[in-house]
């Protein structure tokens, strides 16, 4: 229940960097609060997973990949420390993507056609 309670605090916040900014700044941003919070041993990872897929579940809009990682890094500090993995691939025609954190075993979704890997910000790396 406390889990719940937490994501539930986190995702209206989440929810906008989702829907207002890019991947970057938006894993930025989630990392920035995850850092704050406590590393989750593994088992504690996996109860934050479970509650965090009720809730995305239940947003509007349905089921996000996205918010789903989005709102783990936020809650989490190990979490925040992962690479937050987007691959896109065609599949019926269209253009689709699917998010994830680096430190998931074994979700790698589809082949993509393009993968890109998001650490840190534009604020993190020397300007040249």
């Amino acid at each position: 229940m406390l889990e719940l309670a937490r994501v539930m605090a986190a995702l209206p916040d989440v929810e906008r960097l989702r829907t207002t900014t890019g991947p970057q700044r938006a894993a930025d941003a989630a990392r920035g609060l995850g850092r704050r919070r406590t590393r989750r041993p593994p088992p504690g990872r996996a109860r934050l997973r479970r509650a965090i897929g009720i809730l995305d579940r239940l947003a509007p809009g349905g089921a996000s990949c996205l918010r789903r990682a989005l709102l783990e890094m936020a809650l989490d500090a190990g979490a925040a420390e992962a690479t937050l993995v987007i691959r896109l691939h065609y599949q019926s025609g269209r253009l689709e993507g699917h998010a994830w954190l680096s430190s998931d075993d074994g979700e790698n979704g589809p082949p993509g056609l393009l993968d890109l890997g998001l650490t840190k910000g534009p604020e993190a790396s020397p300007r040249r």
